[in-house]
């Protein structure tokens, strides 16, 4: 503006005074932009530095993912179609999204009716029996509510747990009433089996491209306290039968178990000059692609009886999604199978699942573990502990294995059974993002190992 006021009165007396104020204006404008990079840094750690006194950690990690990711908006981003075509138009976009996320969360797989049969049913007690079958109590829905998640999104109805915390023991009660009618009559309300989907830019890869994005359901939250509910009930029991390899949403456990495990195994291996041969697998689509008369039948394997597998049967029956794009809602479509996207229970029956899949593999495959051998006051045992042996041979977080055997043959023979198997419950390996690694002294040449007619990535590095 001021080199416009400038310019207007060029050859007037006000020339030298307009002329000075832009050169002055100019300057501040200069100055000012030196310093607001420093003035913005400052402000971003303050704001930081604000939530975490005030205990509000999850501004503190939202601040800093953004830093971390930048500004990379997909809202208006035109995508293309199978063909490679453009599309600008939001009615088009949307239903290119429809189409993508059904054949995602449908992946169909073929398993043996005689394999399903031959999954023994555990034989319940009575005691356990009765304490599955009872319904659930106030103080159970109480529970279930209050290990509800503040501040999530909720579903198409818009009623989030901050709203049913806020409505206190009324809404409680109200919610007692309802979770009892579809406990006995095990019709569950439809909203329970519904979702909203929304992309998610996966950070890598063209933006115009849909299989660079995942979807996040959103479920509703009543059905969400419903399937807590549920969890509550059988997972102490499960939990206890589950493999200790299992690191994945189970108490005390988490990957840094498993990378403690895999690095000390590394060390020990190399520090006593012993090979050591691991293949790290991945599952395609692992919890999209489970079949869930499988899924229910090895539920009831695990001491989860009929009542329960009834109710999360319920729970997914006619499970439906829509997808939400800039504010549009799509056509519906069926899920019909693997687990429920983001539900409750889900990673919990999963683990059921690959858990039983795992035995089958270790019993089929009969290769030796990798061995350990400790003795007293060292660095796993006190003084007073007996000499012990430590044995691995895989370590497991969700649908993430990584292998460990002494010889090539073994880990080759494992890799066979776990591709085996894995097949005949309705899984399938994925060759693209398994690798192998080796640990030894004279090295041997690993390159060109092929799986299901394509050659296994293996990385040289050095360890």
């Amino acid at each position: 503006m001021a080199f416009v006021e400038w310019q207007n009165h060029r050859d007037t007396n006000l020339e030298a005074a307009y002329r000075n104020k832009y050169k002055r204006l100019r300057k501040l404008a200069k100055t000012m932009i030196e310093y607001r990079p420093e003035e913005y840094w400052d402000e971003v750690c303050e704001g930081i530095e604000k939530s975490i006194k005030s205990n509000d950690l999850a501004t503190a990690f939202s601040i800093m993912r953004r830093l971390k990711r930048g500004s990379k908006r997909v809202e208006n981003m035109p995508i293309v179609d199978k063909n490679g075509k453009l599309l600008v138009n939001s009615t088009d976009q949307l239903e290119r999204w429809r189409k993508y996320f059904c054949e995602s969360l449908n992946v169909h797989s073929t398993v043996d009716p005689y394999v399903i049969n031959k999954v023994q049913i555990t034989i319940p007690s009575k005691l356990e029996l009765e304490r599955q079958n009872t319904q659930p109590s106030f103080e159970e829905v109480k529970r279930a509510l209050n290990q509800m998640k503040s501040r999530k999104a909720p579903e198409g109805d818009e009623v989030t747990a901050d709203i049913l915390k806020a409505g206190g023991e009324p809404v409680i009660k109200w919610l007692h009433e309802m979770f009892t009618d579809m406990w006995e009559n095990e019709q569950a309300v439809k909203e329970c089996s519904s979702a909203t989907l929304i992309r998610l830019y996966k950070n890598k890869g063209d933006k115009k491209l849909c299989d660079n994005y995942r979807g996040i359901s959103l479920l509703s939250v009543t059905g969400k306290i419903f399937s807590r509910i549920i969890l509550n009930r059988i997972q102490n029991s499960v939990d206890e039968r589950l493999l200790e390899i299992q690191s994945s949403f189970r108490s005390n456990k988490s990957t840094i178990d498993q990378i403690f495990t895999l690095k000390m195994t590394m060390e020990r291996r190399r520090e006593f000059n012993k090979p050591l041969f691991m293949c790290f697998i991945d599952i395609t689509k692992a919890y999209d692609s489970v079949s869930r008369e499988v899924l229910w039948r090895i539920c009831q394997s695990y001491g989860i009886f009929e009542k329960l597998v009834n109710l999360l049967r319920m729970l997914y029956k006619d499970s439906k999604a829509k997808v939400k794009i800039n504010g549009e809602l799509s056509d519906s479509f069926d899920i019909e199978t693997g687990v429920m996207q983001d539900g409750i229970p889900s990673p919990m029956i999963f683990n059921i699942l690959f858990d039983f899949v795992i035995r089958k593999v270790i019993e089929e495959a009969s290769v030796a573990d990798v061995k350990f051998s400790y003795g007293s006051n060292d660095f796993f045992h006190g003084s007073r502990e007996k000499y012990e042996n430590f044995n691995v041979l895989d370590l497991l977080y969700a649908d993430d294995l990584a292998a460990m055997c002494e010889t090539t043959d073994d880990l080759q023979k494992f890799i066979r059974s776990f591709e085996k198997i894995t097949q005949q419950f309705g899984l399938t390996m994925s060759v693209k993002k398994t690798c192998i690694m080796t640990l030894q002294q004279l090295k041997e040449d690993q390159h060109g190992k092929v799986l299901k007619g394509q050659e296994v990535d293996h990385p040289n590095i050095d360890i």
